[in-house]
């Protein structure tokens, strides 16, 4: 019976790619194993292995079952919930389906933490995972009840902005990384002091993702020095210009970009800006608005039109299939 209990569990927590088909996982094993536990002697089973599967897999009403029945020092929670942790963060690709993670895990981590002492949990791990993908309720959650030095918020933010931004292929996702990131990231900003974050960091990755109300906020809020306006626009731009197939996701990149560079260009000192950077990302991603903002305010000189065109032309005409995409 162990074996064979062991069999599955090895099969599902070694599967790096579970989490693309985890809502038919949870629905084939969150009954099956509820009615194992509950027609089966708990010493002929290894409940702290069903633990750490039903956390891997989402199964809330198992880890439920488990938590009101059994001793937790018999769970290890703190394992479950760090081998979790460790499963879906060492996901390049993670944020692809945070949406379907999010769902699954927000709930049963909130009732891991309402249940279980948390002198037998990480909670800065759990606090990293619940930003990475997006628990507002749980972030919420232990910024209210926890010391914000036991989370180490600047570690948990700083993990997101890299894991989502240094990867190009977020331009075809950014619509749910930003609705996913945003309303989080200003929680924090409202809630955690200042002097506990990296706003240089925060600053960059709103840039990236197009968090047009963080970006806000930070601007209005914090001292320019502090947030290298220049090197959030110049990342950008490599972000975007820097991948061939930005011209399938134009329209989004567009629709994205311009208020948020228009914003930056009305708040931010031009000499804190590489207005020739923004001036050709203008070109690239089609922001007529800024485009002319910046031919009508600023020295042509400075702009260098004749690379920015010549880049987009460069940038289309190599492009076998840019007609498809007008």
């Amino acid at each position: 019976m162990q074996r064979k209990q062991l069999t599955v569990y090895r099969s599902l927590c070694n599967d790096d790619t579970c989490y693309d088909f985890i809502d038919n996982l949870r629905d084939t094993y969150d009954p099956l194993i509820r009615h194992i536990l509950e027609k089966v002697n708990h010493d002929l089973l290894d409940l702290n292995n069903i633990f750490v599967l039903a956390c891997r897999i989402g199964c809330l009403k198992v880890v439920a079952y488990l938590l009101e029945n059994i001793n937790h020092d018999q769970l290890d929670a703190k394992k479950a919930v760090n081998d979790l942790y460790r499963s879906v963060c060492d996901d390049d690709d993670y944020y692809k389906f945070i949406d379907n993670l999010r769902d699954t895990y927000d709930p049963l981590i909130r009732h891991i933490l309402e249940k279980v002492n948390h002198d037998l949990l990480d909670l800065k791990t759990i606090f990293v995972l619940a930003c990475s993908i997006g628990c507002l309720t749980v972030v919420a959650y232990l910024l209210e009840n926890i010391n914000h030095d036991q989370l180490d918020v600047k570690e948990a933010v700083n993990y997101v902005c890299h894991s989502v931004y240094i990867d190009d292929d977020d331009n075809v996702v950014i619509n749910k990384v930003r609705e996913t990131y945003d309303p989080l990231i200003r929680h924090i900003l409202e809630k955690v002091n200042h002097d506990l974050l990296d706003l240089k960091t925060i600053f960059v990755l709103a840039c990236r993702i197009g968090c047009l109300k963080v970006v806000a906020y930070l601007l209005e809020n914090i001292n320019y020095d502090q947030l290298d306006a220049m090197k959030a626009v110049n990342d950008l731009y490599h972000s975007v210009c820097d991948v061939r197939y930005y011209n399938h996701v134009m329209n989004n990149l567009r629709d994205t970009y311009d208020p948020l560079i228009r914003h930056i260009l009305e708040k931010v000192n031009h000499d804190l800006l590489d207005l020739k950077t923004i001036f050709h990302l203008a070109c690239r991603i089609g922001s007529l608005k800024v485009v002319a903002y910046l031919l009508e305010n600023i020295n042509h000189g400075q702009l260098d039109a004749m690379k920015a065109v010549n880049d987009l032309y460069r940038s289309v005409c190599d492009d076998d299939d840019y007609y498809k995409f007008y």
